[in-house]
């Protein structure tokens, strides 16, 4: 059977088969955003992003949960529904008003849990209120290639107030992600069945030391920009968090804007700024030797132009911008699993199995998964086809998106496309065995 080394657990989806040669899976990480940071199976959470799910706690700590094989044997039966993944660890937070345990003052808990949805595991992070009550429910890490509309809030605020007596037959599924939808609800009964063991024979809890839990300056939105979604982490400075949520709200519309200008640019009309961006698009082509060009696909697009590698690093350049105009001057924005920006501080993202420190700059990752891909080589109009995967830095996430896809393209290439592009930090492509 497969099996999923995450952190110190060993993860055995049940769907596998017996008998197929075992294989290693990379424990990934969150995105390490600002501020003071928990740790926990290897991801890391601000601990003031969790401060607003549980207003009323005072000190958070870190928290191991192991079953006996017993014990578990005896938690998966009462399950109302089977797990795809077998987990007998679960790491996460307690969360208590005073700073000693046992004395109950607990309020609630938080632990990361692994699900499969089409093929591929997805790690949520599921609070839970005493006595068994979810508060919130968030995807800490996508690697389905499809279906990333399940973490959107509107789906995850459904799990909201359930618990183990429901039976979330109610749970709107999102098109397009039916499967991974029924791996969040799995999740969900998941953490709420672990809460309910605790204190049951064969089930053992370490505890870390309890820390001061501070209230969070930064405020963390996620939004759908097009067809994809724009999460933005930021320092609010002096304002509020409603005043900050304001600000967020402009921005997000805005980016919407430019999406749309996008759009519009294939009906025939022009903003200036795309334009522009069409003649620098130019350049990329130079550079890549004509493997990258915007130009390729002039049967599908009314202006001859397809924008599909470079608009999300283009319109993160404007948000980037917009943000820096109020005075915001740290955040990190996440566009789609593929565009990444931070700007006053640094950040490490383990991507497609690597972990990268991006500072003041912008991480992109192109990537093809099969015989057949979007992505076409300008030279012969022929899509790339075999498993590999680019990464690119630069100051300019439109730059990085260009470039990441260029390497993707040319492959050994790579570094001297980089070099014909000024201030690159780092471009590789590397053959991706996933």
């Amino acid at each position: 059977m497969w099996r999923f080394d995450v952190g110190v657990r060993t993860l055995t989806p049940f769907r596998i088969l017996e008998g197929t040669p075992p294989v290693l899976c990379i424990s990934l990480c969150c995105l390490v955003l600002f501020g003071q940071v928990w740790t926990a199976r290897g991801y890391e959470v601000p601990s003031g992003s969790l401060a607003p799910v549980f207003p009323e706690a005072k000190t958070i700590s870190k928290i191991e949960v192991r079953f006996s094989d017993e014990s578990y044997e005896a938690w998966l039966r009462a399950l109302p529904k089977k797990p795809s993944i077998e987990e007998r660890v679960f790491e996460g937070y307690e969360f208590r008003k005073a700073a000693e345990s046992g004395d109950g003052s607990t309020v609630g808990y938080a632990f990361f849990v692994d699900e499969i949805g089409k093929d591929r595991p997805i790690t949520f992070l599921v609070s839970v209120a005493l006595p068994g009550e979810v508060r919130a429910l968030e995807v800490v890490h996508y690697r389905e290639t499809r279906g990333g509309e399940i973490r959107a809030k509107s789906f995850l605020k459904q799990y909201r107030g359930r618990t183990l007596a429901d039976s979330f037959g109610d749970v709107k599924v999102v098109r397009g992600a039916t499967l991974s939808a029924y791996s969040a609800t799995r999740a969900v009964v998941k953490a709420l069945a672990v809460v309910r063991s605790l204190g049951s024979p064969g089930v053992e809890v370490k505890r870390g030391e309890a820390t001061k839990l501070a209230s969070s300056r930064f405020l963390r939105r996620s939004f759908f920009v097009g067809d994809a979604v724009l999460t933005m982490h930021v320092e609010c400075g002096g304002r509020d968090a409603a005043a900050c949520a304001v600000v967020l709200d402009e921005v997000a519309g805005e980016a919407r804007r430019w999406f749309r200008r996008f759009e519009e640019w294939r009906e025939g009309c022009f903003h200036p700024a795309l334009v522009d961006l069409e003649r620098r698009a130019r350049s990329y082509r130079d550079a890549s030797g004509g493997a990258f060009d915007l130009r390729w696909a002039k049967p599908a697009a009314r202006q001859g132009i397809d924008f599909g590698s470079v608009y999300k690093g283009f319109i993160l350049d404007r948000v980037a911008e917009l943000m820096q105009d109020e005075g915001m001057g740290r955040f990190e924005l996440a566009y789609g699993d593929s565009s990444f920006l931070v700007r006053g501080g640094g950040s490490r993202f383990l991507a497609w199995g690597r972990e990268l420190e991006v500072r003041d700059g912008s991480l992109s990752v192109s990537a093809a998964s099969g015989e057949y891909s979007r992505i076409v080589d300008a030279r012969d109009g022929r899509p790339l086809t075999g498993r590999r995967v680019a990464y690119a830095m630069h100051p300019s996430a439109e730059v990085s998106d260009a470039l990441s896809t260029a390497c993707l393209l040319t492959g050994s290439r790579c570094p001297t496309v980089a070099e014909r592009l000024r201030g690159v930090a780092l471009a590789f492509a590397a053959p991706e065995d996933f």
